[in-house]
This record gives C-alpha cells, structure tokens and sequence, in this order.
C-alpha cells in the first residue's frame, strides 16, 4: 500500500479526498503539542478523528482501540462513510487548524453528520463543535494513546463532567465519552460543543 500524499496547509477550505475506511496526513502551520509530545502533521482518518503519529482506518471504535491505539481526538468515532456523500475537509492558518466532517454519512450510506475538530495555537487547546447528527453511537473525545495511557481510564459524559463545556486534561491520559446506541445511550451532542484544555 502506497503512502498518502502529504497534504500543505492553506487558509482557504480545502477538500480531502477520503472514501470508507481512509486516512490522510495533512501537514500543520505550526507545531501542536498533545500529551506532552510535539506534532508538526495529523492524520484525518475518514471515521471521524485525528491521530498523531500514524493513520487509522479502523471503523469499530471501541474504548480498549481508543486508549490503546496512537494519540486521538475523536470528534465522532463511528463508521463513517465521506465517499458515499458529504465533504471533509480543512482549512488553516498561523494559530487554527479545523477539520470539518459536513453531512457525512455513516456505512451503507444511512444519515448524515457534521461536526469540526479545531487545534489552537496559542492556548493549545482542541475545539470539538457540532451540527447535525444522525449516528446513535459512537466515540468523542481526546486519548493520549497507549505509550502513555493505562489502558484503564473510564469514559465521562462529555456534557456534564466536571462542567458543561470545557473539560481541563490536567493529570488526565483521556477524557471521552462513548455512545453505545439507542437502546441505552444515544449520541447527545447535535449543536453543542466541547473545549478540551491542558491536554
């Protein structure tokens, strides 16, 4: 399997190229640093999140691959589909980065989600924000990845711990949440966003 193409950074929109189970890495415009450990690329996975170090294309998200897997920020985990309708793409410049999942449906071409994923400069945070959502289940949130987590870190609910919207990693490997579907926990973040700080 051939490498991906290094996509550069622009300011303007720039669409990606992903279909079902894909992943590309796109060059930063400046350095992130998540967990301790300093990025100059991503990589957009066409599941709905970001990894460092390496792509994934795995489309079972599962809290064990979450903490184990490379460092993750997940906007929404789930088994998306961009090459069945929709756009992913990212735009940049000297303090953001965003990637933006627009009406991207889930496998077998079923609903349509949209939600972005923003790495900031100067505060060094990660901005999750949403729109329409049709997937019942899923993963959100940031993991720092099995060389530094335990393995063993429990999900929270993103909407109410430790406050509403912003979520301090301070002394924390992960914070997520994970959605197992609508018999029991259905994704509640349509139209909200998340802030995760001191990751």
């Amino acid at each position: 399997m051939a490498a991906p193409e290094l996509a550069a950074p622009a300011r303007a929109a720039v669409p990606l190229s992903l279909s079902d189970d894909s992943t590309i890495q796109v060059s930063l415009p400046f350095t992130f640093r998540i967990c301790g450990q300093a990025y100059t690329s991503v990589w957009v996975n066409s599941n709905g999140n970001l990894t460092f170090g390496s792509g994934d294309t795995n489309f079972v998200e599962s809290p064990p691959q979450f903490l184990n897997g490379p460092p993750r920020i997940a906007g929404l985990w789930d088994d998306l589909n961009p090459g069945a309708g929709g756009t992913v793409s990212y735009t940049s410049n000297q303090n953001e980065f965003t990637v933006a999942f627009e009406n991207v449906p889930e496998f077998f071409n079923s609903g349509s989600n949209t939600f972005s994923m923003t790495l900031r400069r100067s505060s060094n945070q990660i901005d999750l924000k949403y729109g329409g959502l049709t997937a019942q289940d899923g993963i959100a949130g940031v993991s720092c990845g099995g060389a530094i987590t335990t393995g063993t870190e429990t999900e929270r609910n993103l909407r109410t711990e430790p406050d509403q919207v912003t979520h301090n990693m301070r002394g924390l490997t992960a914070f997520f949440e994970q959605f197992t579907g609508p018999a029991t926990d259905s994704v509640d973040l349509a139209n909200y966003r998340v802030r995760f700080t001191n990751q």
